[in-house]
């Protein structure tokens, strides 16, 4: 447990030193990670959804129909600025 605590803390502050040292990569890094935030979490969604889907449960196929919507609407709508696809 401690051996954990110790290197996740070694992590976080070699983390934070590069950041400091090259600001404009890490920026250029977070936006990276935002989209494949974005996209993953999209994707996640519309298989969960495609589950339900499969099931025979009328309920469940609701659920499924509404995530898939918030899931394209999530994934196609938002920002200008911080669009996934252009």
């Amino acid at each position: 447990m401690l051996y954990e605590l110790v290197l996740a803390g070694f992590a976080i502050v070699l983390t934070w030193l590069w950041v400091r040292k090259n600001p404009e990569t890490a920026e250029r890094t977070y936006g990276w990670l935002e989209r494949s935030r974005k996209v993953t979490g999209s994707i996640i969604v519309i298989l969960l959804a495609f589950t339900f889907l499969q099931s025979g449960v009328v309920l469940l196929q609701v659920v499924a129909i509404v995530m898939l919507i918030l899931g394209a609407l999530y994934f196609f709508v938002e920002r200008p600025d911080q669009r996934v696809i252009s």
